[in-house]
């Protein structure tokens, strides 16, 4: 049974881990012309983190195209 001090540790650990993971990679996605909501695909582990990277390879980058006209 978990102990309210348990639920701290979790929290803090859940914290850290969209300070750390979750907001850099969302800024990176930002800056290449997509929506930050592409980071929920790394929540679904096998198929998110697989199908995002092949989706970000095959898909055209908006930023990319800002750029050349």
């Amino acid at each position: 049974m978990l102990t309210n001090q348990d639920y701290w540790i979790i929290g803090a650990l859940l914290a850290t881990n969209v300070i750390f993971f979750f907001l850099p990679i969302t800024i990176i996605i930002r800056r290449m012309g997509f929506s930050g909501w592409w980071i929920l695909f790394s929540l679904i582990p096998l198929i998110g983190m697989l199908g995002g990277i092949w989706m970000l390879a095959l898909a055209r980058w908006p930023a990319l195209e800002k750029n050349s006209n």
